[in-house]
């Protein structure tokens, strides 16, 4: 076969769309929230992706999906690439994803590809839902792929596309932005420190640099999965009932009609009373605000991944409850 090359640099302006909350170094778009990434389509039969540095001492975990086909890459330091052959050298729907989280941005620097006519050009446009999540750990995928044995902190065992969240919006054919952090808290994280609270990264486009640019995405629903590290030993019911209060204000501030629900109970039940009670508070002038608490993994056999956190099987377990109550609240907003 007479195969020729075709090189796209990753830089503003390229043709392919950018997932996630877009952030540019140097006009390169550079991931560090989880599901963040680049689509385009791809006709050839070769791919070659080429990342940028990850000086982390955890590899970031990006999936590539070609079509049907999924590959991981685990970047870490200098140099990292991922290649997927034999891919019948025709057009082909391209998504790469970061799906661990991590303090430093990753970058797709080029794609390379491979056939008789390579060519790239993007996705057909499609008028789909879109959900926007703000959350920790869980909604991150923290021990989602591990044994409920292991007591340690892996991001090969992290899978963002395996959480609730992720499955929510396939299964609702959504387009997804995930904001999220583990450990930390509305108003203390689950160590001696009071961390980032959610507020302050949910007003940052990047995990790492404070600052927010907003950009054209609203979501059609906005869903907190938080308050699963504050701790009654650190936060008081009333600093809880407050902190959820500031942070729907300033949700709101930013999308006035969307739908917010917000999400709890996955693991621990700490402060059910006290999120009713604000969720009520705020909905004396808002109404558009929905609580939606679920039962925790603990109450099953085989839902505990890593510290006890949501493995894939939760996951499916709460994606269904999720997406009937995404149906509910849009079928009221009609």
């Amino acid at each position: 076969m007479n195969f020729n090359t075709k090189v796209m640099d990753i830089v503003k302006g390229g043709t392919f769309n950018v997932l996630g909350r877009p952030y540019f170094v140097n006009d390169v778009p550079a991931f560090t929230w989880s599901n963040s990434g680049i689509e385009f389509c791809a006709k050839c039969d070769r791919i070659t992706v080429f990342f940028g540095e990850n000086p982390a001492e955890q590899p970031a975990i990006f999936k590539i999906y070609v079509d049907g086909i999924e590959v991981k890459a685990s970047v870490a330091g200098k140099g990292t690439t991922a290649m997927i052959e034999n891919l019948r050298d025709k057009m082909h729907k391209v998504k790469i994803l970061r799906i661990s989280e991590g303090s430093y941005c990753v970058s797709v620097l080029k794609v390379q590809i491979y056939g008789k006519a390579p060519e790239f050009s993007l996705p057909a446009e499609k008028m789909r839902l879109k959900l926007e999540f703000l959350g920790d750990s869980i909604t991150a995928g923290f021990g989602v792929l591990a044994d409920g044995e292991k007591m340690e902190y892996t991001t090969y065992e992290q899978d963002s596309t395996k959480t609730y969240a992720y499955l929510t919006a396939e299964a609702l054919d959504a387009e997804i932005r995930t904001i999220c952090i583990s450990g930390e808290g509305i108003c203390h994280s689950c160590g001696d420190m009071v961390g980032t609270q959610f507020i302050r990264f949910f007003n940052r486009t990047c995990r790492g640099v404070e600052g927010y640019t907003p950009d054209d995405f609203v979501p059609d629903i906005f869903v907190v999965n938080g308050g699963t590290n504050d701790k009654r030993t650190h936060v008081t019911s009333e600093e809880f009932i407050e902190g959820v209060i500031t942070l729907l204000k300033d949700i709101r501030s930013k999308y006035p009609e969307t739908p917010i629900i917000w999400m709890y109970g996955m693991m621990v039940h700490v402060f059910d009373e006290e999120l009713k009670a604000a969720v009520n508070q705020f909905n004396k002038t808002d109404k558009n605000t929905h609580c939606l608490i679920v039962k925790s993994v603990n109450d099953y056999k085989n839902q505990r991944g890593t510290y006890g956190h949501p493995n894939v099987n939760a996951s499916v377990r709460c994606a269904g409850i999720l997406k009937r109550k995404i149906l509910e609240v849009l079928s009221l907003n009609r």
